[in-house]
């Protein structure tokens, strides 16, 4: 990704495990480069968690989606993003959560394994409005070409 700031863009894959973060407690998801504007690179991401709640809820599924912008040089990154969190439970009960993040990511340029360290709070805002302080940590693999 480092060699990708300020020069031609080759889109790129990535997969990886978020501990904490937009979807709940951990869950893995899947990341593609899809722009770049200047120095920035946009990236789309979709997630997938699910754990038990209790007995009147069931199992809750969640799937955390989101845009990222990807700003710096190599090995350090400030990444910022904004996305949904749609979960559902095994019992019929739908929820949405507005996300954000902005975190730092340390990614080398030929190395596929990437670390960031990301403060994601949670904002929920269709029946009443509550921000819940929320952070999240990612080990993921970058499918080099």
């Amino acid at each position: 990704m480092g060699e990708l700031i300020g020069q031609t863009m080759q889109k790129q894959t990535s997969l990886y495990l978020e501990l904490g973060g937009p979807g709940g407690l951990g869950s893995l998801n899947i990341e593609r480069t899809c722009s770049q504007r200047k120095s920035v690179q946009f990236a789309y991401r979709i997630g997938l968690s699910s754990f038990p709640i209790d007995r009147n809820n069931g199992i809750v599924v969640v799937i955390p989606v989101g845009i990222h912008g990807i700003a710096g040089q190599a090995p350090h990154f400030m990444d910022v993003s904004v996305g949904q969190v749609i979960s559902f439970t095994t019992k019929g009960k739908f929820h949405f959560l507005g996300t954000s993040a902005i975190g730092y990511r340390h990614q080398k340029t030929e190395k596929p394994v990437f670390f960031r360290l990301s403060y994601t709070p949670l904002i929920s805002y269709l029946l009443t409005y509550q921000y819940q302080h929320w952070a999240g940590l990612t080990i993921g693999y970058t499918f080099l070409k």
